[in-house]
């Protein structure tokens, strides 16, 4: 009983991480730098670790064909942010790490650092990495649905 437990909640704060941190790509355009300069993508880059984790730990309920088919429409708003994520990536990416400026330009004095330069990559890796994990626990769902309406065990 507690392998059940320890799964679904594994599975439901993957999901929770996952959908936090593509709102947070999300929304990213539309926030200025402050006169903190880049916190807010400094923060997002090394949060990326923790979500890859999450992300790679979304299967862990895989055994538990009850749980994926109750889970699987948290599937849903994760594959709705993943444009809207890429959307504030790209940016970022012809900006800062193919053209060499710093995130935060119209902060006076700012330069470019090495990880505001890996930053878009990063992120664009682990969306990659989130779209490939939502897609396998979709089909994982939809592979149980089909033996269970075929009376497989």
């Amino acid at each position: 009983m507690a392998d059940i437990f320890l799964r679904l909640g594994v599975t439901l704060v993957a999901f929770m991480v996952i959908i936090g941190h593509l709102l947070w790509l999300s929304i990213l355009p539309q926030i200025d730098c402050s006169a903190d300069g880049s916190e807010l993508w400094r923060a997002l880059f090394w949060m990326a670790p923790l979500t890859l984790t999450f992300a790679l730990l979304l299967l862990v309920s895989r055994k538990l064909p009850s749980i994926v088919q109750s889970i699987k429409f948290a599937c849903v708003p994760v594959a709705l942010l993943l444009p809207l994520a890429l959307y504030g990536i790209l940016p970022t990416l012809s900006a800062s790490s193919i053209g060499g400026q710093p995130i935060c330009a119209e902060v006076a004095g700012y330069t470019s650092l090495l990880w505001e330069r890996s930053w878009a990559p990063a992120q664009l890796f682990l969306v990659f990495v989130i779209a490939v994990q939502v897609w396998r626990y979709w089909r994982m769902a939809a592979k149980q649905a089909e033996a269970k309406r075929l009376g497989q065990p």
